[in-house]
């Protein structure tokens, strides 16, 4: 048989897949969702209500700050390594006045770094999402950022407002996809005519 002949000159050839691996990557890592979570602990210079039961974002419970300007909400927790997350999000109400001017900053290893002015002011009587890339806070890809505050800053209302649902958001890039190919050449043994 002819087509034998070509087979076994040429080899046959066969691609095998080993596998598909995907590293997973790292999830997001809340802070507060109801309570604080996950070694995070309460250094805030603020009047503040941890467990205030309306308004909530989700949950039972969010943060009631009644602060004056430059008193903020601090949560501590261990050097950790940022590398894995991309942001910094919080959900803020303003109550029912508003107006309410917020700035964000980090630490590295007890370190402060320059803070991020927000914008716009936090709205009355709504929830709205903050999010603040790790970089502009000068804590992306390090590896003891210690602490997150959100602080009120001068030239807004002082009056009472609300955080829920603060968290670190993983990096989309976190994971890895590794695919493994072997190319077999075979030949088919046996007797051709």
């Amino acid at each position: 048989m002819r087509i034998h002949r070509h087979v076994r000159k040429i080899g046959f050839p066969l691609f095998i897949v080993l596998g598909a691996l995907r590293a997973n990557g790292q999830a997001n890592l809340p802070i507060y969702t109801d309570r604080l979570v996950n070694g995070f602990q309460d250094w805030s210079w603020a009047a503040r209500n941890m467990a205030g039961t309306t308004p909530t974002h989700a949950g039972a419970n969010s943060i009631q700050v009644n602060a004056n300007a430059w008193e903020a909400i601090s949560l501590h927790q261990n050097d950790f390594n940022s590398s894995v997350y991309a942001n910094f999000t919080f959900w803020a109400h303003g109550g029912p006045t508003g107006g309410q001017l917020l700035q964000v900053s980090a630490e590295l290893g007890g370190a402060g770094q320059p803070a991020f002015a927000l914008s716009p002011a936090v709205t009355a009587n709504t929830w709205q999402q903050y999010t603040v890339p790790l970089n502009s806070l000068g804590a992306a890809n390090k590896t003891n950022l210690s602490r997150l505050t959100i602080q009120l800053r001068a030239g807004g209302s002082t009056s009472t407002f609300y955080l829920d649902d603060i968290q670190l958001t993983a990096n989309a890039g976190a994971g890895l996809a590794v695919v493994a190919m072997v190319f077999v050449t075979c030949g088919l043994a046996g007797r051709t005519r």
